[in-house]
């Protein structure tokens, strides 16, 4: 029979005696310091998330590594100040300078068509040929819509060149 000789405590207080509980209600975060409302399940917590508890320990482990490179002679301690630094700068300039050198215009090309005869009679004339060729058919049906474009473009550049248009060519008014 093992004997237990060290006095147990009542879960009462004895009589005549005050009892007081102190239980933390709150507590702030050892990382952010936000507030932790703190559940009887969970008095030991002191992160708020365990994203602030990953981030103290990642700094808790970082301070331990470097303090034994430093104890090694690896590294700098922390109290040897900041680190200096020899920077090597470099400037470039660039100068622009624009000239302006005469523009030689072109010679001006020679007009299309610059071997035809493009006096009034001789334009007169050659329309006339090209009606008598598709009187006579000696151009195609299926080269008419060609003959009717030229027309066209003959007519509106009259239209648009003659004081008063076609219209005062044909005595229209």
């Amino acid at each position: 029979m093992d004997t237990d000789d060290t006095p147990r405590r009542s879960a009462a207080p004895a009589a005549g005696r005050d009892h007081t509980t102190e239980q933390p209600v709150l507590r702030e975060c050892a990382w952010c310091g936000a507030e932790i409302h703190l559940t009887p399940r969970a008095r030991h917590q002191i992160y708020c998330s365990r994203s602030c508890r990953q981030r103290a320990y990642e700094l808790r482990t970082a301070q331990e590594r470097r303090d034994a490179d430093a104890a090694a002679g690896r590294a700098r301690s922390a109290e040897d100040g900041p680190v200096r630094e020899v920077v090597e700068r470099h400037t470039v300039r660039v100068h622009t300078r624009t000239r302006s050198a005469p523009v030689r215009s072109p010679k001006p090309a020679a007009p299309a068509g610059a071997g035809v005869d493009l006096r009034a009679r001789a334009v007169q004339a050659h329309l006339e040929a090209v009606a008598a060729a598709v009187a006579d058919g000696r151009i195609r049906s299926h080269d008419h819509d060609r003959v009717w474009r030229g027309m066209r473009a003959l007519m509106n550049a009259l239209d648009s060149a003659h004081p008063g248009g076609l219209d005062a060519l044909t005595g229209r008014r």
